[in-house]
């Protein structure tokens, strides 16, 4: 689970918590219209500092999707490369055979 520390000043209320090794800051300012209301500052707080974590979070998977997308299209292009590589060197096993096979027959039949 999560742990945050708040800090509080006159019209501010900051929600730290770490993600990743680094800190990650919410922060809820009260409307100089509005009465300070510290839980709702700290909800307010908490929840900005939640959504920046999920940001990043998304960044991650989209960064990681990419990679993987990458290396599916890398391996894609080495199967093509192997696959050519498995036909060609089948045509000329076939050319060899026809060739031992002619050879052979001129050999049984002068």
């Amino acid at each position: 689970m999560r742990q945050y520390t708040y800090h509080v000043t006159e019209d501010k209320v900051y929600c730290i918590t770490k993600f990743a090794g680094k800190a990650i800051k919410g922060v809820a300012k009260c409307d100089p219209e509005d009465t300070f209301n510290l839980d709702t500052g700290k909800k307010l707080a908490q929840l900005r500092c939640i959504a920046k974590i999920a940001k990043k979070k998304h960044k991650i998977a989209i960064t990681k999707m990419e990679e993987a997308r990458n290396n599916l299209h890398d391996a894609n292009k080495y199967m093509i490369t192997a696959e050519e590589n498995y036909n060609d060197t089948f045509r000329k096993m076939c050319e060899v055979n026809l060739e031992l096979e002619e050879f052979e027959n001129k050999l049984i039949n002068p």
